[in-house]
């Protein structure tokens, strides 16, 4: 027998090929396995593999043709109760080697159209515990399982590997001969301390397998940032279509994600463990907190219309606009909105709301009433500390002063129209 291993990419092009489903001439059928059964349909078989294969792994599996020679197939052919024998204990050989498939999904397929009896072999590379099978040298695992399972066997094999078989015998040999020879001139209190080529094999293994784990570490790690690029730019495009923070929040919610204010602003999703994690919109996400700065003004701005509404309902809607702006702050929006509705606001120029705890109705009353009274509005703080106003010419029973009145009161006050 000879074994041949390679990588894969794909189970459906792998167990595709290996049953030679678009093939019949080849008579492709599963012979072993530990988790599928020939009576299932192709469709369910490779459904059921690629169940068991976790995507966080760039290559899912380890493909291994395992084939006879003409002579050894005339055998198969007289005694086919041999075929059976020689499979197992390929099988052992392997698992002697290091190669763990008591824990690892993996099937055998036959194709018997050819002089020489081959098989293909598929080995998972995730466990069914959903760690990674440790493919260190698997190729030459295989190689040397098969070398051994045609010894016992008296079957062909690869010359190539009798040869590299007895000069790794002879290496041993000759390296624990060195030590001993040498251990014979040291102190009695090294005896014992032999380095053995079967030391130096488990050292390798151990190297093989920390790589192996580093690999797997710069991976996962690569994978979770192509993650968060691909969460930060879905977060962006729906930011893009909202006008508040709430549009955003139930728009990610249809898409799985939730979006929460705890002190600053976080996004909950699902890792690729299906775990519940959280990352922030600023350090966690690296996202443009630009784009968001508008949506929570927004939404700050409807706050503020809602207030104006229950604190006074039948004030018209310009007016609560107005009183909007004024108590976030926005003097100069304000302004120019209540000139485009043919009002004339005027305010000091050193004027800004003071939003204290508890005290947001105050100032709301206090934006109304300064956007409910047209062209001049003056501002003093009483003895008593609180907001004093009185308004200019547009009051109920008063004369409209005229603009140049209403110029010749500003200047004299210091105040910008």
């Amino acid at each position: 027998m000879i074994a041949k291993a390679s990588q894969t990419r794909s189970i459906a092009d792998s167990f595709a090929y290996a049953r030679a489903v678009d093939e019949p001439e080849k008579g492709g059928e599963i012979i072993r396995s530990n988790v599928l059964h020939n009576r299932m349909d192709f469709e369910t078989q490779l459904a059921l593999l690629e169940s068991l294969s976790s995507p966080k792994y760039e290559v899912k599996g380890i493909t291994v043709i395992l084939s006879h020679s003409p002579e050894d197939t005339k055998i198969i052919f007289e005694k086919p109760g041999k075929e059976k024998k020689y499979i197992g204990d390929f099988l052992s050989e392997l698992k002697r080697q290091g190669v763990d498939l008591d824990n690892v999904p993996w099937v055998l397929t036959t194709h018997r159209n050819t002089d020489c009896r081959h098989y293909h072999m598929l080995i998972l590379t995730t466990k069914f515990d959903g760690s990674r099978l440790n493919t260190g040298h698997i190729g030459k695992k295989a190689a040397k399982a098969a070398y051994l399972a045609s010894r016992k066997n008296n079957l062909h094999f690869a010359e190539g590997m009798r040869i590299r078989e007895a000069k790794y015998h002879e290496y041993l040999a000759k390296s624990e001969d060195q030590v001993m020879e040498t251990s014979q001139d040291w102190n009695n209190d090294i005896k014992g301390k032999i380095v053995t080529g079967n030391a130096i094999l488990q050292q390798i293994a151990r190297n093989n397998e920390q790589y192996e784990e580093k690999k797997r570490r710069q991976q996962a790690a690569e994978e979770r940032r192509q993650r968060l690029e691909k969460i930060r730019a879905e977060v962006e495009s729906c930011a893009a279509r909202c006008r508040t923070m709430a549009d955003l929040a139930n728009l990610l919610a249809k898409k799985g994600y939730e979006l929460k204010f705890e002190k600053k602003w976080y996004l909950y999703y699902q890792n690729s463990q299906g775990k519940m994690v959280k990352s922030s919109l600023d350090k966690g996400l690296k996202l443009n907190m630009e784009i968001i700065q508008p949506l929570e003004r927004n939404e700050l701005f409807d706050k503020a219309k809602t207030m104006a509404h229950k604190l006074a309902p039948k004030t018209n809607e310009k007016v609560r606009i107005t009183a909007a702006h004024l108590f976030l702050g926005e003097i100069q929006e304000a302004c120019r909105f209540a000139k485009a509705c043919g009002l004339s606001l005027s305010l000091p120029s050193d004027w800004k709301p003071v939003v204290q705890a508890g005290n947001e109705h105050a100032l709301m009353t206090t934006c109304l009433s300064i956007a409910a009274n047209a062209f001049s509005v003056i501002i003093s703080m009483g003895d008593s500390g609180n907001i004093n106003i009185s308004a200019g010419g547009n009051s109920t029973g008063k004369r409209k002063k005229s603009k140049e009145e209403l110029e010749e009161e500003a200047k004299s006050k210091g105040w910008g129209r």
